[in-house]
């Protein structure tokens, strides 16, 4: 507890921390027993953090630390799977400022069903209703499933699936459950809890600075990336594209991230926040994902489904531009073939076809 203290009174003194005081204060917090005493010094030192130490070296230290904790390396696990498009990790930040339904999984759901490959490390909520972990999990996906058993889920449905706090949980012990927005980690720790190496890692981050991000992920030996991110009168961000504000792109080919606004691009209808919100629960939450799969949804919702799945079309080489996947994915919903796709996922999985059922038949 020494270095925690000296943190605590270098910081009252507003010193500049050098990084291993840092890194020492800490590597303490993360083994402190007491819950509540590391969720008081773990939001101090992230606070600090976020407003003083947004370092890109800095942030690989951290994480590098915070994977020690359960003997993790990222992308240890190589798969050999005879696929025509790329291997994508698929994950976000997420604590976004705009509260929505499960758009990177439902968008997942539409691009593999159009022969794209997810790789999806998933977590249950802390700040939304209902986090990529609980919307699958409730639809009865199996999320118990082994590093083989997901390779070959991989390569059967395109799509396979590791839960963050079963990869890592004595690492969630200290960090679940603490942050309601962006923290320091937020900066790469999604895109890396994947023991699969994909292609291509694709990130949402729900606030600004993707250069850093870009940056830890090549520290972990990531060499092609894109980074997504977007937001709404420059304060609430979201870890998806969106279509209503500026969406924003960071390729690991670019030096600096690009501008779209995709309401634009696409003529789409002037929509604002609320026409994406979140349920008041988290089975409604759900349905409404299914209901654009099902092709029963008219709305802003589908839009900004078909508008993420484009994006993944387009990094997975299946369409030229983001554009042309997004009208591919929305046209491919109204086939009604999305929800039989996970459907399949579902049965393919060993998961519960009868829980998946119920809650369609509701």
């Amino acid at each position: 507890m020494q270095k925690i203290q000296d943190f605590l009174y270098l910081m009252n003194l507003n010193y500049d921390i050098p990084d291993e005081l840092i890194l020492n204060v800490y590597s303490e917090i993360l083994n402190i027993k007491d819950k509540k005493k590391s969720n008081i010094f773990l939001s101090t030192l992230f606070t600090y953090l976020i407003l003083k130490k947004k370092s890109g070296s800095l942030i690989t230290k951290l994480l590098k630390e915070s994977f020690k904790k359960d003997n993790f390396i990222p992308f240890k696990e190589t798969i050999n799977i005879n696929k025509d498009y790329p291997i994508i990790s698929l994950s976000g930040s997420g604590k976004k400022g705009i509260k929505t339904i499960n758009i990177s999984t439902t968008s997942a759901i539409v691009a593999t069903s159009l022969g794209a490959n997810i790789i999806k490390p998933c977590s249950i909520a802390t700040s939304s209703m209902s986090g990529s972990y609980d919307f699958l999990e409730t639809i009865g996906i199996n999320t118990s499933l082994s590093i083989e058993k997901t390779k070959k889920l991989l390569e059967s449905t395109g799509f396979g699936i590791f839960p963050i706090e079963k990869i890592l949980p004595k690492f969630d012990f200290v960090y679940g459950d603490v942050f309601y927005a962006p923290n320091i980690l937020s900066y790469g720790l999604a895109a890396l809890i994947c023991p699969i190496k994909p292609d291509i890692v694709l990130y949402g981050l729900a606030t600004k600075d993707l250069e850093i991000v870009g940056e830890v992920l090549k520290n972990f030996g990531v060499n092609k990336y894109r980074i997504v991110s977007s937001n709404f009168n420059k304060i609430y961000y979201m870890d998806e594209l969106n279509i209503f504000g500026p969406s924003y792109i960071l390729d690991s080919t670019n030096n600096a991230f690009n501008s779209y606004s995709f309401s634009e691009l696409l003529n789409l209808p002037k929509y604002f926040p609320k026409d994406i919100k979140q349920s008041n629960n988290k089975l409604e939450n759900i349905k409404i994902a299914l209901k654009v799969l099902k092709d029963k949804d008219d709305s802003a919702y589908t839009d900004i489904v078909s508008l993420n799945a484009g994006n993944i079309l387009q990094l997975s080489g299946i369409v030229k531009s983001i554009e042309e996947g997004y009208k591919v994915a929305k046209n491919k919903i109204k086939t009604g073939k999305c929800i039989e796709h996970l459907e399949n996922i579902i049965i393919l999985s060993n998961g519960n076809i009868s829980k998946f059922k119920k809650i369609l038949e509701d």
